[in-house]
Parts: C-alpha cells; structure tokens; sequence
C-alpha cells in the first residue's frame, strides 16, 4: 500500500457549495463552527471538504457566540441572504441545505486541506437552496 497526499482543490478556485454538515465543537483553538462543505457545479462538483470557522467566548458568562465581522458570521450571513438576521440565533444545523459562494484556499502547515477564504464569502448568486 502507499501513502498519498489527500485530494484538495487549487488555491483560489472559486465554488459554490452546499453545507452537508455543520455543528459546534471544542478543540486545541476553543470553540469553533465546522461545517462540511460539497462543491456544487462547475469543474469541481462533489467535491467535500471541511472548514472550522472561530467563535467566540464571553469571559464573564461562558456563552459560545458568533462575533459580527467575523468568518462565521459572514457564512451564516451569506447562507440566509434577505433572511439574514444579526440579531437572531445563529444555529449551526440551521446552516444545513444552505448554499454560498466562496474562493478556496490551502491550510495546515503542509497546505494538505482547504478552507474557505475570509472576505471572499457571499450568497448563492443564483438563489438556490438544496432541494
């Protein structure tokens, strides 16, 4: 058997997709939302992979929230489009079915996953919602 490196997209590639999974976790850099991701369209469709967005933490209550401004923010913003509202809860299985718009990176030390790209995360420029 050999070993091989884990397919990944090209840096900067520009997709829509469609969140298959999404939920809250704790790990080495605190709470964070991650949500598995499936290129929909184009040259890459079916394409999966996963991103892990901050959250943050208010030091006094403990409470995990979504900070404005931040790259999680802007999924749940780009996910809802019109129906977006900042002041409502920010459920990550909510984010399930939803589409967005994004570029692509390369992360970890080895550059052997991708991410979606801070400020480049919008709305489905078509509209759609899976079926």
């Amino acid at each position: 058997m050999q070993a091989r490196k884990k397919p990944t997209l090209p840096d900067g590639t520009s997709v829509i997709v469609e969140v298959l999974e999404a939920s809250q976790v704790f790990g080495n850099f605190g709470p964070q939302l991650a949500i598995k991701d499936k290129v929909v369209g184009g040259k890459y469709a079916g394409f999966e992979f996963m991103d892990w967005s901050k959250l943050s933490r208010d030091p006094k209550s403990n409470e995990v929230y979504v900070e404005l401004g931040t790259k999680a923010a802007d999924i749940f913003a780009a996910a809802f489009g019109d129906d977006y509202d900042a002041d409502g809860e920010h459920n990550p299985e909510d984010l399930v079915g939803k589409r967005f718009m994004a570029r692509v990176g390369l992360a970890g030390k080895k550059q052997d996953r991708n991410r979606l790209e801070y400020g480049t995360i919008g709305s489905d420029p078509a509209g759609h919602e899976a079926a």
